[in-house]
């Protein structure tokens, strides 16, 4: 995408001319060693990475790095069995999880999980009454889709075999950010969805709070997976030029964000190439003071401070989020 060192960029968007908000941007959770800039639109506040990596290099991030080798069938189920039916109950209003967009369909429908993860989506998709469909570019979970009889199309939007104007919704849990053209995906997969069929989608805001408090350090970058950062003004721009209509789009931050950014913003980011232990699976098989020792006594008390700072704080994160100040996007798309 960059040709020259003191080349223009142009925001994918709106068109509009980006500046440098960041350089020297690396992965600080699972040590993938290349380097990344940020430009940000003058306009719609739109963010992208540069250089944007290939498709091929991206699945090869995904598999090579992303901390799923590990996860088991039983793992998955066991998560889906502890499913809350109610996106908007009282307590996941209270703790901000309200962003798991699968968890709005109806049932009857016919419903595409794109970036489905370890498939417990699928799962949830299905005690919902649906009819579960995913896709992902995560090779280590085919053993967990063999195993758990999942529907899921290893690969991207280009390749897979579903058949147009077939689906009711499509849901996308904190993965547009990961697309590369996302104008261009959302063009492509909305010959997918049926006329007045739904796109739900929720992904991190440029302008939350804590994006502008943090800076570098705000836990939502996650270079390089993701490569876009949306404000509320892009997401609208981009509804408009492919052909959708927004019909409702807030904020909403879990406490668990809240809790990892606390985490974060006491240590040093790690350099380029090396794993951060926040960002870690805990081992199985490990006790409570077995964990302690593995952790150190140090970090395991940070991570006890971070837990009660998410819990005092749930009220300003709450007034946050009716500001749109929040951390995630939940937005609902419809099919013209």
């Amino acid at each position: 995408m960059l040709s020259e060192e003191n080349a223009v960029l142009y925001c994918k968007i709106c068109k509009s001319p980006t500046t440098l908000l960041y350089n020297e941007m690396h992965d600080d959770r699972y040590g993938y060693p290349e380097q990344y800039s940020v430009n940000k639109c003058s306009s719609c506040n739109f963010a992208e990475i540069n250089p944007i990596p290939s498709s091929e290099v991206l699945e090869s991030i995904y598999t090579d790095y992303y901390p799923r080798k590990a996860m088991t069938a039983d793992d998955v189920k066991a998560t889906a069995d502890n499913f809350s039916r109610k996106p908007n109950s009282d307590k996941n209003n209270l703790q901000g999880e309200k962003n798991k967009c699968h968890s709005y369909i109806t049932a009857g429908s016919k419903v595409l999980d794109i970036g489905c993860g370890n498939g417990v989506s699928l799962l949830e998709i299905t005690k919902l009454g649906g009819d579960a469909y995913g896709t992902e570019l995560d090779k280590n979970i085919k053993p967990i889709a063999d195993e758990l009889n999942l529907e899921i199309h290893f690969g991207d939007i280009d390749t897979m075999p579903y058949p147009d104007d077939f689906f009711d919704f499509i849901t996308m849990s904190q993965l547009i950010e990961h697309i590369p053209d996302p104008k261009d995906f959302l063009i492509k997969i909305s010959k997918k969805l049926k006329v007045g069929g739904k796109i739900i989608l929720s992904t991190p805001n440029i302008e939350s709070a804590n994006a502008k408090r943090t800076e570098k350090k705000w836990i939502n970058w996650h270079i390089p997976y993701h490569v876009n950062f949306f404000s509320q003004k892009s997401i609208n721009v981009l509804a408009k030029e492919t052909g959708f209509k927004v019909l409702k789009s807030e904020t909403t931050t879990p406490m668990g964000w809240v809790a990892l950014q606390y985490l974060t913003n006491k240590k040093e980011r790690v350099s380029l190439g090396n794993k951060e232990t926040i960002w870690q699976p805990r081992p199985k098989n490990m006790n409570t003071l077995e964990y302690i020792k593995y952790l150190s006594f140090k970090e395991f008390s940070l991570r006890v401070l971070a837990l009660l700072n998410s819990y005092f704080t749930i009220p300003a994160w709450r007034i946050r989020d009716k500001a749109g100040k929040g951390e995630s996007f939940i937005v609902f798309l419809e099919k013209a």
